[in-house]
């Protein structure tokens, strides 16, 4: 996903997708660093600067893939600090102290979660907001005035099912299945969220 550029300190902030394959993980042990994470990275010299990784060894493909934005928001203290914000697939807005790296705060969950931690299982284990839900491409937008992040959302309640499957060769490789539920409703939704407290204002 296109990355934001800090011209005054020289860095460059991405987020990155989710281990493969997706949702079978003991091929894979570890957290499998940078993945499911938010980097820094000095624009100059291309070296590392911080990273904050959202979830370590993901099973759910809740890759991090919405545009970091760059913007100010309230740190614990009140103070008015440079930030970098990202909305993610889990179904919060994660709130970066911009020079080091370091969680301010996450929002209030924007769309219902339910089993969000479950591991996958050869029969299907429920879980949403689902692998496409939270804020998964869509870019935010923000207005500093308002002090608000809008972020759209999906609800798509789903199975997961994992099974052991070799590399197939620079094809998907998903180590199972993620389902939508039939006769389960799948819904969008448009939040505004204070940056400042990340409370939820409407959705």
């Amino acid at each position: 996903m296109a990355p934001a550029v800090d011209i005054k300190t020289r860095t460059v902030f991405f987020v990155v997708g989710n281990p493969s394959p997706d949702l079978y993980g003991a091929i894979r042990p570890g957290d499998n660093l940078y993945t499911d994470s938010m980097v820094a990275v000095d624009l100059d010299k291309g070296t590392y600067k911080w990273h904050s990784q959202y979830i370590a060894h993901d099973v759910w493909d809740l890759d991090a893939v919405s545009p970091p934005i760059l913007t100010q928001a309230k740190d614990g203290s009140g103070k008015m600090v440079d930030v970098v914000i990202h909305g993610g697939k889990t179904g919060h807005i994660y709130v970066h102290e911009r020079s080091t790296g370091k969680l301010i705060r996450f929002s209030e969950a924007m769309v219902p979660q339910e089993n969000m931690w479950v591991l996958p299982t050869k029969t299907g284990a429920r879980m949403l907001p689902g692998a496409n839900g939270g804020v998964e491409w869509s870019p935010m937008a923000i207005n500093p005035k308002t002090r608000m992040a809008y972020a759209a959302n999906l609800h798509q309640p789903m199975t997961y099912h994992v099974e052991e499957s070799p590399y197939p060769g620079g094809k998907l490789w998903l180590g199972g299945a993620f389902k939508t539920i039939p006769g389960e409703q799948q819904s969008g939704r448009l939040v505004a969220v204070n940056m400042d407290n990340g409370k939820v204002a409407w959705s």
